[in-house]
């Protein structure tokens, strides 16, 4: 997320934390998608800096960076994309909002888009996405097992208690979940899969259920090693 964004910066020496959170917060950019009306909230840049690698100039100030980065952004989200948005009905804060929830819930690639599709399915089935992903933005515990108290923690970004997309992006999603959002597996959506699972802590991978009872056996089969 943005805030973790900015302290990599700091760590490795791109720029400071002070300076980079003063931009974040009071720059004017110059892009459609960002809300120069919310100033003093750093949620107006979440989703659009850009995961990639960046040539930086060792002078380059901190609103440059950030410029970088959401332009970047506007390159990837370019008219193709556009047009995928619309044919699905939905806006690039949709898509970017989604996006930022696979990014956050996937680590391998085929998985980004099969939990797209699961997303998919739930929102058709009018079921809540129940992502963790989206709750931890806010509760920032960076534990897998959440309590009954945590799960229904009021909040906007909560997917447990609330239905559709969260209130906004919970990271800044790379090109393959921005394409996942857009494109989620066909053969997922037709089979209908509404459930998935870590499966392999180290290499990410998640196993995917059609059923809760399918879904059940899977997390207690693979909960242990989490």
């Amino acid at each position: 997320n943005v805030r973790q964004i900015i302290a990599l910066m700091d760590k490795y020496g791109v720029n400071t934390a002070e300076k980079l959170t003063d931009a974040a917060l009071n720059a004017d950019f110059n892009y459609s998608f960002i809300d120069n009306n919310k100033k003093g909230d750093l949620t107006r840049l979440e989703g659009y800096l850009f995961p990639d690698t960046y040539d930086i100039y060792e002078d380059a100030s901190e609103e440059t960076i950030i410029d970088k980065m959401l332009d970047r952004f506007e390159q990837i989200f370019g008219e193709v994309y556009t047009a995928r948005a619309k044919e699905l009905g939905m806006s690039m804060y949709d898509v970017v909002t989604l996006a930022s929830v696979i990014e956050k819930e996937s680590r391998v690639s085929d998985d980004f888009y099969r939990v797209s599709a699961v997303f998919s399915n739930r929102t058709k089935a009018n079921m809540n996405l129940d992502s963790d992903a989206t709750l931890e933005y806010v509760l920032k515990t960076g534990s897998l097992h959440l309590t009954e108290e945590q799960l229904a923690t009021p909040s906007g970004y909560n997917t447990h208690t609330n239905s559709g997309l969260p209130l906004g992006p919970v990271s800044n999603p790379g090109d393959t979940a921005i394409k996942a959002a857009l494109y989620p597996n066909s053969e997922y959506i037709a089979d209908n899969y509404l459930y998935f699972c870590l499966m392999d802590p180290d290499s990410g991978a998640l196993i995917f259920a059609k059923t809760l009872a399918e879904h059940n056996r899977n997390v207690a089969r693979y909960s242990p090693l989490w």
